[in-house]
């Protein structure tokens, strides 16, 4: 997967919390594929096609889904769905 744009919070998943201009790389877990994408303002969700939901960015309303209220700078498995 491949992000771009604001990063303040995370929300580009490459690890950094600087604005890219360019398209950035988003790492899933090895041997995994994406089966779809959702995106908010400030966050990022990734289906995987193991039916895990992975997902990075802002998370001061619980969106990540982490079980904290810290936001997320790579993909993390979230707590949403097994």
């Amino acid at each position: 997967m491949w992000s771009g744009g604001d990063n303040d919070q995370g929300q580009l998943g490459d690890g950094a919390v600087d604005t890219s201009w360019s398209p950035v790389q988003v790492q899933v877990p090895l041997n995994s594929s994406v089966s779809g994408i959702a995106v908010g303002e400030g966050h990022s969700l990734a289906l995987l096609s193991d039916g895990s939901v992975w997902s990075w960015g802002d998370n001061s309303s619980g969106q990540l889904g982490h079980g904290i209220p810290a936001f997320a700078v790579v993909p993390e498995r979230s707590l949403l769905l097994p």
